[in-house]
C-alpha cells in the first residue's frame, strides 16, 4: 500500500514509510510499518495510514481463493562469485488469479557455500559449484537451479550419443557444461529436459528433473537440455524391438531376519538386447508377512519363510525370483 499526502499548498508526498499504518480486522488482513498488507482470511478489511493526526484509509478485499502453485523465475541461470540476482516467486490461486509473493514466500538454498540468498529473494554467487534455490508458503513450494562460475558457460553436451533403445525402457541421459575458462560441470540435474516428439520418447516427470527419458514408440526423437539460454542435444530412436522376458536377479536369494535384499530386473527384447529395467517394473511379494518390497526392488524381511518377488511390466511379462529368509 501507498500512502499519499495532501498538502495546503497543493502539493503532494509520497509518506509511506512515515505514515502509521493500521488495519480494522486483522483476521483479514495485516500490515506492517511499511505499508505491507498480507492477506490472512476472507473479507474485507480497511487498511489506514495516519501521520500528524490526519488519517486516510482504502479497503483491502482478501480472497477465499488458496494457493495450488509457486512458480520461481529465473528457473535457471549462471552467476559469477560476488554477482547477485533476485528472484521472483509468482503464486497461482484456486480462482486461477496469480499474485507476486516474493515477499512473502520462505527463501533458501541447498548450498550456501555456492549461492547465498536473502529473505527478499536476492542470490549472491559465492563459490563454483551448483545450488538449488527454494521458495515455499505453507505446504507449496518451487525451486530454481543456480550455477556458480567463474566464466560463462559456452556449451552443453549431452550423453550418450545417437542412442537407440525399445519402448518401455528408460534411459538415463547426463548434461556437461563447459565453461569458457575449459572448465567442466555436471548440469543434469539443473537444465531443463524436453524431448521434440514425446509420442515417440517422454522426459520423466515421476523422476524429476534428472533427466530420465523414457521410450513410448518407434520412431526418432531430439532429446534437448537447456539452461541460461544454453542449448545441448542428441538424438534417440526407439527400435521396434519387443519385450520377450523379465528376468529377476538375484535367483535364489536368501538373507537373514531383518536384512534387506536389493533386487534387479532386467528386461530382454526381441532383437536380442537386455536393459536395467529395475525402476520401471511393479514390483511385488507373494507373502508380505515375510518380506516386502519397495518400488525400487528393495526387499525387507518380516518373518521367517519364503516369498516370491515379482517384476511385472504386464501380467504375461512378470520374472520372479524366490527368497528366503532364515
Amino acid at each position: 500500500m501507498t500512502a499519499t499526502a495532501a498538502f495546503s499548498d497543493g502539493s503532494t508526498q509520497v509518506i509511506t514509510t512515515d505514515a502509521t499504518w493500521s488495519t480494522d480486522a486483522a483476521g483479514v488482513a495485516t500490515v506492517n510499518t511499511v505499508g505491507t498488507a498480507l492477506g490472512v482470511g476472507a473479507g474485507t478489511a480497511n487498511i489506514g495510514a495516519s501521520l500528524g493526526g490526519i488519517t486516510g484509509s482504502a479497503p483491502l478485499t482478501v480472497s477465499g481463493a488458496t494457493l495450488v502453485s509457486l512458480a520461481v523465475t529465473p528457473a535457471s541461470t549462471v552467476l559469477a562469485p560476488s554477482s547477485t540476482l533476485v528472484y521472483q516467486a509468482v503464486g497461482t490461486y484456486s480462482d486461477s488469479t496469480t499474485q507476486n509473493i516474493s515477499n512473502v514466500v520462505t527463501w533458501s538454498t541447498s548450498d550456501p557455500l555456492v549461492a547465498s540468498i536473502t529473505s527478499a529473494g536476492q542470490a549472491t554467487g559465492q563459490s563454483a559449484g551448483t545450488a538449488t534455490i527454494t521458495a515455499k508458503l505453507g505446504s507449496i513450494s518451487n525451486t530454481a537451479n543456480v550455477v556458480v562460475e567463474s566464466s560463462a558457460l559456452q556449451s552443453i553436451a549431452v550423453t550418450p550419443v545417437a542412442s537407440s533403445f525399445p519402448a518401455q525402457v528408460a534411459m538415463q541421459y547426463t548434461a556437461t557444461g563447459t565453461f569458457v575458462d575449459g572448465s567442466t560441470q555436471n548440469l543434469t540435474n539443473s537444465v531443463t529436459w524436453t524431448s521434440s516428439v514425446p509420442s515417440v520418447a517422454t522426459v520423466s516427470v515421476a523422476i524429476g528433473n534428472s533427466g530420465v527419458v523414457i521410450g513410448v514408440a518407434p520412431g526418432t526423437s531430439t532429446i534437448t537440455a537447456t539452461f541460461a539460454g544454453v542449448v545441448g542435444s542428441t538424438t534417440l530412436t526407439v527400435t521396434t524391438a519387443t519385450l520377450t522376458m523379465i528376468t529377476v536377479t538375484p535367483a535364489p536369494a536368501s538373507i537373514a531376519l531383518g536384512a534387506s535384499q536389493q533386487f534387479t530386473a532386467t528386461g530382454h527384447f526381441s532383437d536380442g538386447t537386455s536393459f536395467n529395467m529395475t525402476s520401471q517394473v511393479a514390483w511385488s511379494s507373494s507373502s508380505v508377512n515375510v518380506a516386502a518390497i519397495t518400488t525400487g526392488g528393495l526387499a525387507s524381511s518380516a518373518a521367517v519363510g519364503t516369498t516370491t518377488i515379482s517384476a511385472a511390466l504386464s501380467p504375461a511379462s512378470a520374472g520372479t525370483a524366490v527368497l528366503t529368509v532364515h
